[in-house]
């Protein structure tokens, strides 16, 4: 440790320049970031978190250059205190961005290699001096950097707004109905148990939507290789219809899949006897979107649902509890 405290205090400014360095790229990869930094968004008093990380690095690359230590010592600690609200967020909502806890992780770094020991304090109050302090001229005294952290995760409570949505604009997979709450239907039409669970959880799916009660998007999950075709066809044959609609293009493909139905052509001809329409459509988003919900909700069979509402996520496997949860949720 006291090897350590003898570089920082030789490297201190280099140290942190480095970390901030690294937070600025940190912030660009996210900023093209596909995967589940895409799925999880929010803003800090309306602003993008992600600018606002950026401003913040180049921030504190600039107080370390110019050697504002107070300055720099309390944005730090105000930062901190906001990643004690934002990865505990990440907790609850299940979805972890790598991009996320690693700019929090460099945040940590940049407070510790700035950190001093505090002065003598009332043995009362001790613990909260651990943080250190800054003095400050104007108030003839110092302030604990603990109530800074305090302050900083009071302000993200605040003011940050976040959520757990794709970011490609608007979802592009087709959804139906409206409401804060999302609920996701994991099937695969050669699926003998969500062939059957489809049967029982339309009636209650179309009074959800209908109460205006949650947006229920349909998430084919090809866990038999045969069903990929049958993907292609949804998308595109119920995109900008009815729920009703998209229920009976859903029932033609269950149709198809109880037949074992294979081939792209074949697959095309059974729908065009059930009256579906098959017209090509650009899909590359929608699969996309597929893939990062496939990935944070650790889609692995069939059948599935997800439940996300303001509180979190909770997901149910297999029929019988999905039908449940969808009955308790449609009352």
């Amino acid at each position: 440790m006291r090897a350590i405290a003898e570089f920082l205090g030789t490297h201190r400014k280099a140290v942190t320049v480095c970390l901030a360095i690294t937070g600025i790229g940190d912030i660009g990869y996210y900023i093209y970031c596909q995967d589940s930094c895409s799925y999880m968004q929010g803003t800090l008093a309306g602003f993008d978190l992600k600018y606002v990380g950026l401003a913040f690095m180049i921030l504190v690359c600039v107080l370390s250059l110019g050697e504002y230590t107070r300055t720099l010592r309390l944005i730090l600690a105000g930062a901190v205190g906001g990643e004690f609200y934002l990865l505990p967020y990440q907790f609850v909502q299940g979805v972890f961005c790598p991009f996320c806890l690693g700019f929090a992780a460099i945040v940590l770094a940049a407070f510790a290699a700035n950190h001093a020991p505090p002065r003598e304090s009332p043995s009362g109050i001790k613990w909260f001096y651990s943080a250190g302090e800054v003095r400050l001229p104007l108030l003839n005294g110092s302030i604990p950097l603990m109530l800074v952290m305090v302050a900083g995760l009071l302000f993200f409570a605040l003011a940050f707004s976040g959520s757990v949505k794709p970011a490609y604009g608007q979802d592009p997979l087709p959804s139906y109905g409206e409401g804060k709450v999302q609920i996701r239907i994991y099937a695969d039409y050669l699926c003998g148990p969500c062939r059957e669970m489809e049967a029982d959880i339309e009636p209650l799916l179309e009074k959800i939507i209908a109460g205006g009660k949650a947006r229920v998007v349909y998430i084919d999950t090809p866990i038999h290789k045969e069903t990929i075709i049958y993907v292609r066809y949804y998308l595109c044959a119920a995109s900008n219809v009815s729920h009703q609609e998209a229920i009976r293009v859903r029932r033609a493909l269950f149709a198809a899949g109880r037949n074992l139905i294979a081939a792209d052509e074949a697959l095309r001809e059974f729908l065009g006897k059930a009256g579906i329409k098959v017209s090509a459509c650009d899909v590359s988003a929608a699969l996309k979107t597929m893939n990062t919900y496939f990935q944070n909700d650790g889609i692995k069979s069939t059948p599935m649902c997800v439940i996300v509402t303001a509180e979190g996520k909770t997901v149910y496997a297999g029929k019988n509890d999905i039908v449940a949860a969808l009955k308790q949720f449609a009352r």
